[in-house]
C-alpha cells in the first residue's frame, strides 16, 4: 500500500534535507529506512493489514513519532496514505546541509550508520537483461567517492528483479546484475572484498507487483533496482564525520 509524506521543519530557512524516516512494525518491531529527497518528500510501500510507527531521524535528533495502521484498509494501489514529519530545528545544519548536488541543489547528509540503505535511483535494468544502462554509471561513481572517502567502509550491492519469469531464474538473474555493478565499483579502484555482490531476485519488491498480478511495465521496473547497505564503516569515518566542513568539501 503506497505511502508517503513530507518532512517540514518549525523554521523555514532550514532545508528539510537529508532525513532518515524510520517505519517500524508495531508488533515485529521491524525497522525499515528511507531517506527523504533533497525537499524532504518520501515515499515507501507498506505491507498490508499491519500497524506503524514513523520518525525522522537526523543528526542524532529525532521527531516525534506518528502512528499508520493498514489494518482494515482496502489493500490496493489506488489508496494513498500520507502522514508529514515534522523535525526540530536543532536536527538542522544552517545552510543546507553537508553539501551540493551535481546540480548546484543543496543536499542534506543524513546519519550513516551500520545497515543503512542508500537507494540508487538511477541503477535500473531492462527486462531480462544484466548490463548496466548508461544512466547506471554516475550513481555507481558516487558509491566510489564515498568508499575513497572512508578507505575502511565495506558494503553490500543488492540487486532486486520483477516478479516476472521462474523464482530461481530472477534469482540468478539478480546475482549477475550485482556482479556487474561490483566489477565496475573494483575497475575505478576499489579494492577486491570492499564491495560484496548479493540478490535477492524477486522477494523483497517495493510495490504490489508479485506473481500473479497484473503490472504495467514502469511498475515492474521500480523492483528491478540496484542499492547499498553498509555493512562496516571503521574508525575513519568516526572521525571525518566529526568534521563537517571536511564532508562539505568532498561532496
Amino acid at each position: 500500500m503506497p505511502f508517503s509524506g513530507k518532512i517540514t521543519t518549525t523554521n523555514a530557512a532550514l532545508i528539510p534535507a537529508g532525513v532518515t524516516v524510520v517505519i517500524k512494525d508495531v508488533k515485529t518491531k521491524e525497522e525499515f529506512k528511507v531517506l527523504a529527497d533533497g525537499e524532504g518528500n518520501y515515499t515507501y510501500c507498506l505491507k498490508c493489514d499491519k500497524e506503524y510507527e514513523v520518525y525522522g531521524l537526523k543528526d542524532g535528533v529525532s521527531s516525534s513519532t506518528v502512528q499508520i495502521s493498514t489494518i482494515n484498509k482496502p489493500c490496493n494501489e489506488r489508496l494513498m496514505l500520507n502522514r508529514d514529519i515534522t523535525m526540530p530545528t536543532g536536527g538542522f545544519l544552517a545552510g543546507g546541509g553537508y553539501g551540493t548536488a551535481t546540480n548546484g541543489e543543496r543536499v542534506g547528509g543524513a546519519p550513516i550508520t551500520i545497515g543503512t540503505i542508500i537507494q540508487l535511483p538511477n541503477i535500473y535494468y531492462n527486462f531480462n537483461d544484466t548490463e548496466l544502462r548508461s544512466d547506471a554509471l554516475s550513481d555507481l561513481d558516487l558509491v566510489v567517492k564515498m568508499l575513497k572517502m572512508y578507505p575502511e567502509m565495506t558494503i553490500e550491492i543488492a540487486s532486486h528483479t520483477d516478479a516476472r519469469g521462474s523464482e530461481s531464474y530472477n534469482q540468478q538473474l539478480s546475482e549477475k546484475r550485482s556482479q556487474k555493478a561490483v566489477d565496475y565499483i573494483i575497475s575505478q579502484g576499489i579494492g577486491v572484498g570492499r564491495a560484496e555482490a548479493v540478490g535477492y531476485g524477486e522477494t523483497k519488491p517495493r510495490n504490489r507487483c508479485v506473481n500473479g498480478v497484473k503490472c504495467p511495465d514502469n511498475q515492474h521496473q521500480e523492483n528491478r533496482r540496484t542499492e547499498v547497505v553498509i555493512k562496516n564503516l571503521g574508525a575513519s569515518f568516526s572521525a571525518t564525520q566529526q568534521d563537517p566542513e571536511a564532508i562539505k568539501k568532498t561532496f
